[in-house]
């Protein structure tokens, strides 16, 4: 009995999951100038300094355990917010390379796949430095580092030039 509830579960899990992932298909973009017009200016330099496990022990070290615990919130915040934006823009992309997916263009097809891929796994990637997050601001005392430094945001905006580049392309040669 425990078994079935538990694969139920996960089960159950696994489907709001996947939902969530593809959800971006929801997210209101039809073309690359809509992109330009939607897409958020994140700073992923900053985000790593609000995470950096180096810069934290240095506050722990200079703030009294009060001032420590609410600054460290605050920066949490910050950073939950950051967060915030890169999926919005990764659920733009993600719609994005649905869209060019659909391409006469093989190669803006196969680029745009790449594109629709790196999406959900930085949105995968999200879910995780999310909850280490929470769990951080929960729990300030935490003295492991959360493991959300890399976002891959940049890897997502380089599949992106690419998609823009075979789309320019295949645009002047239609036209």
């Amino acid at each position: 009995m425990v078994s079935t509830l538990l694969v139920l579960v996960v089960a159950a899990v696994s489907l709001t999951l996947t939902w969530l992932l593809l959800r971006g298909r929801n997210a209101e973009i039809r073309s690359l100038a809509d992109w330009d017009a939607r897409k958020s200016e994140v700073d992923i330099e900053m985000f790593r300094v609000l995470v950096d496990p180096a810069e934290e022990r240095f506050l722990q070290r200079s703030l009294s355990e009060i001032q420590f615990r609410s600054f460290l919130r605050k920066r949490i915040a910050v950073a939950l917010r950051a967060l915030a934006l890169i999926e919005k823009d990764a659920a733009l992309l993600t719609r994005l390379g649905e869209l060019a997916m659909r391409a006469s263009s093989p190669d803006l097809a196969r680029e745009a796949e790449k594109l629709t891929t790196a999406a959900i796994r930085l949105r995968m990637n999200l879910w995780f430095m999310k909850l280490c997050l929470w769990i951080k601001w929960l729990f300030p005392a935490w003295s492991d580092s959360v493991p959300v430094r890399d976002t891959r945001y940049n890897a997502l905006l380089s599949h992106l030039v690419r998609v823009r580049d075979f789309a320019y392309r295949e645009a002047r040669t239609q036209g």
